[in-house]
């Protein structure tokens, strides 16, 4: 969190960045004698951060990547990318973007140094408190049309 408020602060993170949020997730095989759990539980913590992002973060036009890593925008504003091998044991979540030609990331939960599943509550709950405010300036153009210049009867 503190880096992030830092990025902030000196302006390389604005409303105005497109986000990309990375999820290194683990593909190993599940169960064997040394791995618990299941591949489903890597898969959910993917889809629910891809939701999440469509209904919270559409304003910053956030794509979630999947074991792939960010490099950056293209002019016609593609993502470009390139896929990681992951890590056994891996749900890794990294915030990342694009300042003028430069990529910043900035690594919001790891479970490999954690040894604990990110929680996408919580994830999505301190962005939406760090991320600097989208203003979005709405206009209305009232016209009236009728005759007489009033306000049409019946109307208010």
């Amino acid at each position: 969190k503190g880096e992030l408020a830092r990025l902030l602060e000196e302006g390389k993170l604005t409303a105005q960045s497109r986000l990309v949020l990375q999820v290194e997730y683990c593909t190993a095989e599940r169960p064997t004698a040394s791995l618990r759990g299941s591949t489903e539980q890597y898969l959910k913590i993917l889809e629910e951060l891809k939701e999440r992002c469509r209904t919270s973060f559409w304003e910053y036009n956030t794509r979630v990547l999947g074991n792939s890593r960010f490099e950056g925008w293209t002019s016609s504003r593609v993502a470009v990318t390139k896929p990681i091998r992951p890590r056994i044991g891996a749900c890794e979540i990294t915030l990342s973007w694009q300042h003028l030609s430069n990529i910043y990331s900035v690594n919001i939960h790891s479970k490999v140094s954690s040894r604990r599943w990110p929680s996408v509550d919580a994830i999505t709950s301190d962005l939406h408190n760090l991320l600097p405010v989208q203003y979005h300036e709405i206009r209305f153009l009232l016209q009236n049309t009728t005759a007489g210049g009033g306000i049409p009867q019946g109307g208010e």
